[in-house]
């Protein structure tokens, strides 16, 4: 195929964007990265109301685990399916978020850090694989460019739209709130990423 034909296959990133894979996994990514956004913009303000004033280990751990989740479990999706991947580390995101609410102590601290940085090591690369595997080679550039949006998208609003929640009502509903915006993505991506007559698990 000529390059011209090439560029006159391209897709805009709204056109694509309408797909309802590529819309339920952008979603996804939203809720996860609205939690993101509320613990990176306030935890260094929450954990020393908590009595944790060392909150940084927080960030080594996630970084950590995050690293480790990506050497060993890189392959998951490819094994055993997309969803069964995503879903259970989609679990995982939100377990964690709603411990915040009891923090207070270090080591509950590192076990949430440690629970996010493998929860998102293995959900972002499986997500992004999802995504993937649901457009064509002429999408994927505009469809990438969509999904990774939501990122951006959703660490703003964890810091605007949860930050004001926690203004009133503290950082413990805050992070309450989070949590069950992450369950939400849970079952949008469960429901909405479901397909008929798959016969192969990486169809999954």
């Amino acid at each position: 195929m000529s390059s011209k034909q090439t560029q006159k296959q391209t897709v805009s990133v709204w056109e694509v964007g309408r797909k309802q894979a590529l819309l339920v996994a952008a979603l996804t990514f939203f809720a996860a990265a609205e939690v993101y956004g509320a613990i990176i913009t306030f935890l260094p303000v929450y954990a020393p109301q908590q009595g944790i004033n060392n909150f940084g280990v927080f960030f080594t751990t996630y970084a950590i685990f995050t690293l480790i989740s990506r050497v060993l479990a890189g392959k998951l999706s490819d094994r055993y399916g997309r969803r069964k991947v995503i879903l259970p580390f989609l679990i995982l995101l939100a377990c964690a978020t709603f411990l915040l609410p009891f923090l207070d102590n270090m080591a509950l601290l590192m076990f949430i850090g440690g629970c996010f940085g493998l929860g998102f090591g293995v959900f972002m690369p499986a997500l992004n694989a999802y995504v993937v595997d649901r457009t064509l080679p002429h999408e994927r550039a505009s469809a990438l460019a969509f999904f990774t949006a939501f990122m951006d998208i959703g660490i703003t609003s964890g810091a605007v739209v949860l930050g004001i929640v926690g203004e009133y009502w503290g950082y413990g509903a805050m992070y309450s709130v989070g949590g069950i915006g992450v369950c939400l993505g849970f079952a949008l991506f469960m429901l909405g990423s479901r397909e008929p007559n798959t016969g192969s698990l990486k169809s999954l």
